[in-house]
């Protein structure tokens, strides 16, 4: 008894508390996707950071100099997707994924790689 109370001892005391990490990744053009507990995308000038697509983003596909976002709310109908134009900063919203689809498609991306994205969501 006196053995396994030292092992669980020993486990706690290497085992990190938290689930995960938080991290940064570099999207282009001073843009990132950052995922400190509450995950958004952020645009660094001067080395101030900003929010550009704030709240809970799901998950994001990134082709060449431009990124698709998709943002879950509280109810699936609070569902948004975004296209970021990582180097005019343009920022497009869409409710429905078809829209976003076909205007990303006009961008570069692939059908298959958009159908796979949405599927994941």
């Amino acid at each position: 008894m006196k053995g396994i109370k030292l092992m669980i001892m020993a486990l706690l005391a290497v085992t990190p508390l938290g689930c995960s990490a938080d991290y940064s990744v570099d999207l282009g053009n001073g843009y990132s996707y950052e995922h400190w507990g509450n995950n958004f995308i952020a645009h660094t000038i001067g080395g101030e950071v900003q929010q550009v697509i704030k709240g809970q983003v799901e998950s994001y596909l990134k082709h060449g100099d431009f990124v698709v976002v998709c943002q879950t709310g509280q109810a699936p109908s609070e569902k948004k997707y975004y296209l970021l134009d990582l180097i005019s900063g343009g920022l497009e919203v869409f409710v429905d994924f078809k829209s976003l689809k076909d205007k990303s498609i006009q961008v570069g991306f692939a059908r298959k790689e958009l159908e796979d994205f949405e599927k994941s969501n």
